[in-house]
């Protein structure tokens, strides 16, 4: 790739080490990776770097010329312990310009060849392989790209709109360096539209990631729900503080199963009905159960009970205590 290096205001190159040096240097530069201490044995003849900010995105190049090395020795890996380290809350973006590399996500391993283009989570553990030749990357902040992205952890973005993207970023790195302060924030929001549009094109995987998320995350609030029945606060604003959601998100997670509010409603009745047919003596009061459990009164509480169970609370625990009289405890067991 053909491009003026001077123009780059991060750059880095263990020429200027001495070859006893070149190891520890090129590994303090990928810090966001464990690089396997085999590659201690491995010479380095050149590895160099060129970057450039563009708003919040990081755009660079790496170079890397060493000599042939078997693939378990070039191991990076980015583990749990990693990523509790650095906290590094972005989506990696990594185009093979030369060589082709490996990657492994959990049991799945994929080898990008020249031309196609990955996406990492580095929020999400993952191991590659090492190779020589030429690399792009970008790297963009997790909250500038759908929830649902972190699902496609370790896709090659291989489709259309991927392969364009990925020409894309070969003509940003070839000029982003000549770009002037106040055209590098409209170059960085037309890249981040592209790559929105580029990961919208994966066949399938985006809705399925977004469905997985969301199921998810309505379990998350359903058992918050279930651990709070019985308190006065909750309310859709708590719910919202304490589990990490925007209204508009939580209401569009319940709408399909009724709404929120229905859902508190519901299992709040439930909780009193499990209560009434405990077969506890002495029965729980009315009065007690509704206002332990949010209703304003006993007659609000009898009206939402009849309409959820057709009857009323005080029918439903009498049938109860029906059945915990002393015949039931002198069953043989």
């Amino acid at each position: 790739m053909a491009v003026d290096e001077a123009i780059y205001p991060y750059r880095f190159s263990v020429l200027g080490y001495e070859r006893a040096e070149r190891f520890e240097a090129w590994r303090a530069e990928h810090r966001h990776h464990d690089i396997s201490r085999r590659m201690r044995d491995v010479e380095i003849r050149d590895a160099n770097f060129r970057g450039i900010h563009l708003d919040e995105l990081a755009l660079g190049r790496w170079r890397l010329v060493a000599d042939p090395v078997a693939a378990e020795a070039r191991l990076a890996q980015r583990t749990l312990r990693k990523i509790r380290r650095d906290q590094l809350d972005h989506f990696y973006l990594r185009l093979a310009l030369s060589d082709s590399w490996l990657y492994r996500v959990g049991a799945a391993q994929v080898e990008v060849g020249p031309g196609q283009l990955a996406l990492v989570d580095l929020g999400q553990p993952y191991e590659l392989s090492i190779a020589s030749g030429e690399v792009l990357m970008l790297m963009v902040p997790r909250d500038r790209l759908p929830l649902a992205t972190a699902g496609l952890h370790g896709a090659v973005l291989d489709h259309g709109l991927g392969r364009l993207f990925a020409d894309h970023l070969r003509a940003l790195f070839e000029r982003a360096g000549r770009l002037s302060a106040n055209e590098r924030p409209a170059a960085a929001a037309v890249t981040l539209d592209f790559l929105r549009a580029a990961l919208s094109g994966v066949p399938n995987a985006l809705a399925q990631a977004q469905r997985e998320i969301d199921a998810t995350l309505l379990e998350r609030v359903r058992a918050h729900i279930d651990q709070h029945l019985d308190s006065p606060t909750l309310r859709v604003d708590s719910i919202c503080a304490q589990v990490g959601l925007s209204r508009s998100r939580l209401y569009r997670l319940f709408e399909p199963i009724g709404g929120v509010a229905a859902h508190i409603r519901q299992r709040r009745l439930a909780h009193i009905r499990a209560a009434l047919l405990a077969g506890i003596a002495p029965r729980p009061l009315i009065a007690d159960l509704a206002f332990r459990y949010g209703f304003s009164s006993p007659a609000q509480l009898t009206r939402a009970f009849r309409r959820e169970y057709g009857c009323a609370p005080s029918e439903a625990g009498a049938e109860a205590m029906d059945d915990a009289g002393p015949q039931r405890w002198l069953q043989p067991r």
